[in-house]
């Protein structure tokens, strides 16, 4: 999965916003580089992070951007979300449906604002725009922490039982 750091990197530039960069290098060696030379400006990288520095970022972030293109699921997002954190997507992949079913506010400059974060394009235009917007949304964390727990392993657990013993069920009716 291509990540599209250099975009979002771009985009805080260009709103001279601080950026924390976590995890490994990647396979976009230029980005890498870039990242490496402006460390300590605008951009934090702090590569990869224990799960305790994880959790005290998403505590005093006031968003998360999550850019690669045509993501399979995105853990992060979740992770934000069950932060009280919006998030910031494209519209590729799983990511954006996640985000949508957080419950629509409005679209606006080929934007959706969402409760749980903002869909973008991901050009630098699309992130800066979306950057810019999280100050005109009023963020409810709770909703987003309360939404996460869907996704909680025993919610998922509970869920997949029900679903198991009714398919069970319409087993045995079928075979008898």
């Amino acid at each position: 999965v291509e990540k599209q750091i250099m975009p979002v990197v771009k985009a805080c530039e260009m709103l001279n916003t601080k950026l924390v960069l976590t995890g490994g290098k990647g396979t976009d060696k230029s980005t890498y580089e870039y990242v490496l030379k402006n460390n300590g400006n605008l951009i934090d990288y702090r590569g990869f992070v224990s799960e305790k520095e994880k959790i005290d970022l998403l505590a005093h972030c006031k968003a998360v951007i999550y850019n690669p293109l045509n993501e399979d699921f995105g853990i992060i997002p979740l992770e934000a979300l069950a932060s009280g954190k919006p998030v910031i997507v494209n519209f590729t992949g799983f990511p954006p449906l996640l985000i949508s079913s957080t419950g629509v506010v409005e679209e606006k400059n080929e934007m959706v604002i969402c409760r749980g974060g903002i869909i973008t394009n991901s050009s630098v235009i699309g992130l800066a725009k979306a950057i810019t917007a999280l100050d005109s949304v009023e963020w409810d964390s709770g909703m987003m922490r309360a939404f996460a727990k869907n996704f909680d392993f025993s919610v998922f657990k509970k869920r997949l039982t029900e679903q198991l013993k009714i398919w069970w069920r319409i087993f045995n009716e079928a075979v008898l």
